[in-house]
């Protein structure tokens, strides 16, 4: 799978400032266990999920940031 798209999400200064996110974590950020912690483990569950109904990358960023406002 694509660990892009993760990547691009956690790179978002809100989410990375608010939920304590640096560039290692981000670096090593994945689609499948291990996670580095809860909220990487939650967004790549909803990536897949969503990358497996065949959403668009835009619509799965923009879903992920609605749920994390």
């Amino acid at each position: 799978m694509n660990n892009a798209l993760l990547k691009e999400v956690l790179r978002d200064k809100e989410l990375a400032s608010k939920y304590k996110i640096n560039e290692e974590m981000i670096s090593k950020a994945k689609l499948a266990p291990p996670y580095e912690n809860e909220i990487i483990e939650y967004l790549a569950v909803i990536i897949k999920s969503k990358m497996l109904d065949n959403h668009g990358d835009v619509t799965v960023y923009n879903q992920v940031r609605n749920l994390i406002r």
